[in-house]
């Protein structure tokens, strides 16, 4: 009886924040912080900017110096345990990379205790990668019919996590992440994860969302069924 108590609770915090978090209709960037954890080593950042465009968000840069990975994090946010990270990708082929992070608060110059997944339009792919720690995590991939997509990230335990993309109705999962060294004793972030490599604009984001994961809608389902049991 206890552990059904409990287990409501938990699915109840999992349920809270469930919600688009920004649809980028105003144009306000201020919550918003900008890292770069990579800069390929070099002295000179890129001339990007993040911002708004028709209701959506893309990053334009003007001058290309190196390679230059981000993470653009919506401040105040967090995912528990049961959420999922979504948003929604428009890929134009600029070069290269965009999608989301979800890890420790990023520190300039530094890769390290994130999860990452983001589209590649130019290989019709959908990738993800990041830091267990300070170890890089294995590359892993699932193929798409490139352009537009959503992906996601979920939590499904204190340091397990999920990542991968929508085709459609279909979730698709393409790197279950477990037993990482982050995320039950870190206060965890959530955004945007950009890897420049060449002038330009990579695509846009839209329909930044936290939502339950399937697992928890599912168990949230059996919530009736709990409750009737405790009352016998």
């Amino acid at each position: 009886m206890k552990f059904a108590g409990l287990l409501l609770v938990l699915l109840a915090a999992a349920a809270t924040q469930a919600a688009v978090i920004d649809d980028f209709s105003d144009g306000d960037l201020s919550d918003y912080t900008n890292t770069v954890i990579l800069n390929n080593g070099t002295a000179a950042l890129n001339a990007s900017v993040w911002q708004v465009n028709n209701g959506s968000l893309e990053i334009v840069t003007s001058v290309y110096d190196d390679v230059e990975q981000s993470a653009f994090i919506k401040n105040g946010y967090t995912l528990n345990i049961g959420q999922e990270l979504r948003v929604d990708i428009s890929h134009n082929g600029g070069s290269q990379d965009i999608g989301l992070y979800v890890g420790v608060e990023p520190t300039e110059g530094t890769r390290k205790s994130y999860v990452s997944v983001y589209s590649r339009v130019s290989q019709d792919a959908v990738y993800s990668r990041g830091f267990n720690g300070t170890s890089e995590m294995n590359l892993k991939s699932g193929a798409y019919a490139g352009g537009d997509c959503t992906l996601f990230i979920s939590r499904d335990g204190a340091n397990d996590y999920e990542a991968g993309f929508y085709n459609g109705t279909e979730r698709v999962v393409i790197a279950d992440r477990n037993g990482l060294v982050f995320g039950a004793g870190d206060s965890l972030v959530v955004g945007l994860y950009t890897d420049i490599r060449a002038a330009g604009t990579l695509g846009s984001f839209d329909n930044l969302a936290i939502v339950p994961e399937p697992a928890t809608l599912a168990l949230l389902g059996l919530g009736g069924l709990v409750a009737a049991r405790k009352r016998k």
